[in-house]
């Protein structure tokens, strides 16, 4: 997108962006400090202050995956406060990278229902995206 050579670009994390939780040890959470540790080595400055400051992923469980409706909830809470910035900041915009099952929760989150594929559908243009609003 367009912008000007002053505008300042913030790199924020939030939990709620995560993918689904549970059962799978790919979808844990590393620690924030690692977290942190990361995005320094690229020099970028980051505010990871809605990552939980502990070593432990708490919202992860090996016993039972998360629910949709759980999911949903998390992109409206993020919604909302994509919402709440945008109203006492002058943010234009703001790039939201995460994952392709809160991506799609996030845009059924404006219609109110949750959306749950067919078999036959084809998802595959909503993977692993950033998504601009």
């Amino acid at each position: 997108g367009e912008t000007n050579s002053e505008e300042q670009r913030k790199v924020i994390l939030d939990e709620s962006l995560r993918e689904v939780t549970g059962l799978h040890p790919c979808d844990r959470r590393r620690p924030r400090r690692e977290i942190e540790q990361l995005w320094n080595e690229h020099a970028v400055d980051v505010d990871a202050t809605n990552i939980p400051d502990d070593d432990t992923d708490t919202a992860w469980n090996p016993t039972k995956r998360e629910t949709l409706e759980s999911v949903q909830a998390r992109a409206r809470t993020f919604l909302r406060s994509v919402a709440r910035r945008a109203m006492s900041t002058e943010t234009k915009a703001a790039w939201v990278f995460s994952h392709g099952v809160l991506l799609e929760q996030m845009l059924f989150a404006f219609g109110g229902t949750l959306l749950t594929p067919s078999p036959n559908a084809d998802t595959s243009w909503l993977t692993n995206e950033k998504w601009r609003f």
